[in-house]
């Protein structure tokens, strides 16, 4: 049987929210400071002022000063230096002893689950729950879209929500295979919205083989299937076939994101 997480609702109420309504943006000009817990450049790691799961440690790290910046147009070197700080956050909260796991996540866009449209990420540590307990590693394998050093994407065949959901590999944990997996992570993230018009996304972090590797999932109305009986659904093996040829053709000759588009289907 699943054990869910303990939510407080009394705390989630407190939350502000500003993907579906102009209210003032609590991460622009941050001032809760007694909160910080480390800072670089223009990024901030503090923790959660709302922190809603009970016998959690709840951090985030805002990415960037600039309100309208996200990893859909970070310049690159801005792109690697978020994810080189997240990893830097990372290893600090695991190998704190505070914690039995640290789940690294980030949602984008009004389809992810998120309440606040600025760009960050959330890093959460359990003391009593295995976060990986239901997760099981095979999401991460799938049809392969490239393989280039130590980096390599492809299609997950076993996805999370369904339908086309991309990972992208780090084979170890140095400076130059984070920073290649955050370019290509980029790339997926552009390759989304611009052929595809999917603004909304999660991406999902893990450590293993001391390597890096991002699980992307375009988010949109699941499926009753999933929401019912917990099955996701996946194209069939021609239709990957073509979403891996327009990825790797997308990658030669990258097309700009249309802003005019709203989160839409495959």
């Amino acid at each position: 049987m699943r054990e869910p997480l303990i939510y407080d609702r009394h705390i989630g109420d407190q939350k502000p929210e500003t993907l579906f309504h102009k209210n003032a943006c609590p991460f622009c000009n941050y001032h809760d400071t007694e909160n910080i817990i480390k800072t670089k450049s223009d990024m901030i790691w503090t923790r959660n002022k709302y922190p809603t799961l009970l016998d959690s440690g709840q951090t985030v790290l805002i990415e960037t000063a600039d309100h309208e910046a996200n990893m859909s147009n970070y310049p690159p070197e801005k792109q690697v230096e978020v994810f080189q700080f997240a990893w830097e956050c990372w290893q600090e909260m695991k190998n704190s002893g505070k914690y039995r796991s640290v789940l690294v996540y980030k949602n984008q866009g009004p389809l992810s689950g998120g309440s606040i449209e600025h760009a960050h990420l959330q890093l959460v540590g359990l003391t009593k729950r295995d976060g990986y307990e239901y997760w099981t590693p095979e999401t991460l394998q799938g049809m392969s879209v490239l393989e280039k050093g130590k980096l390599a994407v492809n299609l997950s065949k076993y996805p999370n929500v369904g339908l086309m959901e991309f990972n992208v590999l780090g084979a170890d944990q140095t400076a130059e295979t984070i920073r290649e997996v955050a370019l290509m992570t980029q790339n997926v993230i552009k390759y989304l919205m611009s052929q595809h018009h999917m603004y909304s996304y999660n991406l999902f972090f893990f450590d293993r083989e001391d390597g890096l590797q991002v699980h992307i999932v375009p988010r949109f109305i699941v499926s009753p299937y999933l929401v019912g009986y917990d099955l996701a659904q996946l194209f069939t093996e021609d239709v990957l076939e073509e979403y891996r040829t327009a990825f790797l053709a997308y990658l030669k000759h990258p097309t700009p994101i249309d802003p005019e588009k709203k989160d839409g289907w495959f």
